[in-house]
């Protein structure tokens, strides 16, 4: 399941949190990526953190910042939930040339890892 939420809301981050544990409830084994901008740090802090006091118990996330000296919104990345096997593997091989290939001016950069679960 895919989830790509407008972010106009101030509690979106919030109802996205609490969505996915109800839908993890449901469906435990399911694959679940949420995309999310960067553009507030706090509220996307709050969001990981209460993902990871969460039941849900695998979560990678993956972040590619294509703006490195923040003047604009240039970082989002999925939270996934249950990732396919080797995908955070394949990703962290994929990611770094990415933000170089991808990145507006100098640098460039990139996140993953693990929430919860696998390290």
């Amino acid at each position: 399941m895919l989830v790509d939420p407008p972010f106009e809301q101030p509690d979106e981050f919030s109802r996205l949190a609490h969505g996915i544990e109800n839908a993890w409830r449901r469906w435990a084994s399911g694959t679940f990526m949420l995309w999310y901008p960067r553009k507030d740090p706090w509220a996307v802090r709050a969001f990981t953190h209460a993902l990871v006091a969460s039941p849900i118990r695998k979560v990678l996330r993956v972040e590619l910042d294509l703006n490195a000296d923040g003047t604009e919104l240039g970082a989002a990345g999925p939270i996934i939930v249950n990732p396919p096997w080797r995908l955070a593997s394949e990703l962290s091989l994929l990611l770094p040339a990415f933000a170089r290939l991808f990145a507006r001016g100098p640098g460039g950069a990139h996140r993953l890892d693990w929430l919860r679960g696998e390290v």
